[in-house]
């Protein structure tokens, strides 16, 4: 019984012109973000009573806007999911990323190298081997032959 009144009351309405709506939920991925349906925002509730058909939804994000199109049918509810962008992160590298972190890098292993090289070798400090000089309060040292 209770069916057949809704239905006569419904072609009833309709005969006199009046449009029947529905419900529009939206639910965002991030929670809470601002949205937006044909340009409205939404009544007290939280969500939007419409004219059957197509609607645009729009959302915005920390990483953008979204967009997408939601059907709405005649006393019903319809429950939209919009994901927004989130912000993207960008990783500079910092430090390491940079050209002149690695130059510096270069620079210090080939003195280091360089340097082992040269404490490494007994011949660098002396050029003529076995030659040396003793002098006595400072007088001259004769050249090794």
């Amino acid at each position: 019984w209770d069916q057949v009144f809704v239905e006569a009351t419904r072609a009833t309405l309709d005969e006199l012109g009046f449009v029947p709506a529905g419900r529009l939920e939206v639910t965002t991925e991030p929670a809470g973000a601002p949205v937006t349906v044909d340009g409205a925002p939404p009544d007290a509730s939280g969500g939007w009573r419409l004219r059957p058909g197509r609607h645009v939804v729009r959302g915005e994000g920390p990483g953008g806007k979204a967009e997408v199109e939601a059907v709405v049918l005649a006393h019903r509810t319809t429950q939209v999911a919009l994901p927004l962008p989130t912000a993207r992160v960008t990783d500079s590298g910092g430090v390491l990323a940079s050209p002149w972190f690695w130059a510096g890098v270069g620079v210090v292993v080939l003195g280091a190298a360089t340097a082992a090289v040269v404490a490494a070798d007994p011949f660098a400090r002396d050029p003529a081997p076995g030659c040396f000089c003793v002098t006595t309060q400072g007088g001259p040292c004769t050249p090794c032959p």
